[in-house]
């Protein structure tokens, strides 16, 4: 435990348990109890409970997200040992950068430009949402939330019904990665990843 103000260890145990990473919220609540910055050893890296130093951080321009700029040691060193194998991500990059590359897309993701979708957002949803229809309870997250992006990306790409599957294997095995505090998972990134390149560029 540090004997600055606010700052203290997490639980190596607790930081690497599978439920924290199921349903954060409960270990979220318990850290915020202890302090606003929690150091997290196992994974070499510091973890914010306090929405004004959040807010403070994220708009201060002398901090980097580009993990290629980080220390050797901490978890976002391997996020940046991870896409060295892959292109750099714009949620990685620091503006400039950041800023001339969400220009070129903006325009995509207009509301003008998305109306055209909107009937059939509104058919995979109905779609999803009939599946479980007279369930009682289920996860809306995996019903809804998680499927209705990857299909509706899937179909706006052209790609094919019988690489759905695959497709959502791979978006799954990309988005697991960019934590990367795991290298089993980064692995299985950059395996997922070769293939959906080879696919897309078919």
């Amino acid at each position: 435990m540090s004997d600055k103000p606010g700052l203290f260890e997490l639980d190596p145990a607790e930081s690497a348990s599978p439920d924290a990473f199921r349903n954060p919220y409960p270990f979220i609540e318990r850290n915020r109890a202890r302090g606003s910055l929690g150091h997290d050893g196992l994974f070499g890296s510091y973890l914010l409970y306090s929405h004004d130093e959040i807010d403070r951080i994220l708009k201060d321009r002398e901090l980097s997200r580009d993990p290629r700029r980080a220390a050797e040691g901490t978890s976002s060193k391997l996020i940046a040992r991870n896409i060295q194998d892959l292109d750099a991500s714009i949620l990685f990059l620091d503006p400039p950068e950041h800023t001339r590359l969400r220009g070129l897309l903006n325009r995509f993701f207009t509301p003008k430009a998305l109306e055209p979708l909107r009937p059939r957002i509104e058919q995979i949803t109905t779609e999803l949402l009939d599946r479980v229809e007279g369930a009682g309870t289920f996860d809306v997250v995996q019903a809804l939330s998680v499927p209705l992006p990857v299909q509706v990306i899937a179909e706006t790409l052209g790609v094919d019904l019988k690489d759905r599957a695959d497709f959502r294997r791979w978006s799954d095995a990309r988005a697991r990665s960019i934590p990367c505090s795991l290298p089993r998972n980064a692995r299985t990134s950059t395996r997922s990843a070769t293939s959906s390149g080879s696919i897309s560029s078919a």
